[in-house]
């Protein structure tokens, strides 16, 4: 191998390495939170979104009864890092001010909605909370049945890294990810 190629090789591993975020394992990725569940309103990261589901509730194209909430979903992954409790959602939100849809057709190749809010909560250890506000992509794969899982190579993901205070959102298609839905967020 020549003296080029290995350095080629030596870079492309430490660029790889170096990227944040783009941790694709099993243990990173999102779980997801179907609102119109019954029960939902009982989960944690519910209530960070507590205000906006009532807004979306009064909007829903279905009707709901009273207590019902609509078809919106939350993402999300709870960190620790020692006494303190970190967790990342993000809100499929078809709203105005919500989730750029984007290409949704059978026949189209995106399967994820960008640009969605995103929100990550720290929680300490005596209660208090502090919210960062930003914006993520959904991967909202399969369209045809909510309680479908997803296929393999679709998902959402969300690391944190603890010393550099950082929370990294990302979703893959196709088994690959999305460079433009990668997002970190510092933490204060």
């Amino acid at each position: 191998m020549s003296r080029f190629a290995m350095v080629a090789l030596a870079l492309r591993a430490s660029v790889g390495l170096a990227r944040p975020g783009l941790a694709q394992a099993a243990k990173d990725e999102m779980q997801i939170l179907r609102i119109s569940k019954p029960g939902a309103e009982k989960a944690r990261v519910f209530g960070f979104w507590k205000e906006r589901i009532a807004v979306l509730n009064k909007t829903a194209l279905v009707e709901l009864k009273p207590g019902q909430n609509g078809p919106f979903d939350i993402l999300w992954k709870e960190f620790r890092d020692g006494d303190t409790t970190i967790v990342a959602s993000i809100l499929f939100d078809g709203g105005e001010g919500g989730c750029d849809m984007g290409a949704n057709s059978s026949s189209s190749t995106q399967s994820w909605a960008a640009n969605c809010p995103a929100r990550i909560v720290t929680i300490a250890a005596d209660g208090a909370q502090s919210v960062r506000d930003s914006r993520a992509c959904f991967q909202w794969f399969p369209l045809a049945s909510l309680d479908d899982p997803p296929e393999p190579g679709e998902r959402s993901y969300a690391s944190y890294d603890a010393a550099k205070k950082t929370v990294s959102l990302g979703v893959t298609a196709k088994a690959k990810f999305v460079r433009a839905c990668t997002r970190n967020v510092r933490l204060p």
